[in-house]
């Protein structure tokens, strides 16, 4: 065999394993910026749950007719202090934003809630927390969906089959899917 050949065959298996190689750590970094995403939106869920005790004893002292709300509220709370999976976060998640935009529209009318302190102090954490989610859950989706196309492609697709150890990750989207006609 000449030297000419042997030399041009480690090349293309140099090659070719440097894309593999390149292509499988591209996906392990990727799961790992989505798993840091995940842990953040978790991690804000949780601290938002821990405040929905304070947040309900405000609204039974100064809402003593919204209840309901009050309910809402709680199971929200335990659904996310809870939550293991997505689809349970994202029902929780849907739950409290509904509920927390009614309040917030009921507490525009409501002399006691816009003079209370603590009302507005707790509101204004909400607040954070929610801006903290919706940076968490963009940055998720963002490498979701570069996971998601990566996975799709050759070389990734390949690579994958063989190893099996990559998946299509679901998008965080409160709103619910719209049916196409």
């Amino acid at each position: 065999m000449p030297i000419a050949l042997i030399v041009t065959i480690i090349i293309v298996a140099v090659v070719f394993g440097a894309i593999i190689l390149a292509t499988y750590m591209k996906l392990v970094k990727l799961n790992s910026l989505i798993n840091d995403a995940w842990a953040e939106i978790s991690f804000q869920s949780k601290r938002r749950a821990d405040l929905i005790p304070k947040l309900t004893d405000i609204i039974k002292k100064n809402l003593k007719n919204e209840k309901k709300l009050v309910e809402v509220f709680i199971d929200a709370e335990k659904k996310m202090a809870g939550a293991r999976t997505m689809s349970v976060l994202i029902d929780a998640d849907r739950k409290f934003t509904e509920a927390f935009s009614y309040l917030i529209m009921v507490s525009e009318s409501n002399s006691k809630l816009k003079t209370d302190t603590d009302f507005q102090q707790l509101i204004s954490e909400f607040l954070d927390i929610e801006e903290k989610v919706q940076v968490a859950r963009r940055a998720y989706n963002i490498y979701s969906e570069k996971n998601n196309a990566k996975l799709n492609s050759f070389p990734a697709n390949l690579i994958n089959s063989l190893i099996g150890h990559f998946e299509i990750r679901q998008y965080y989207e409160l709103d619910k899917p719209k049916k196409k006609r």
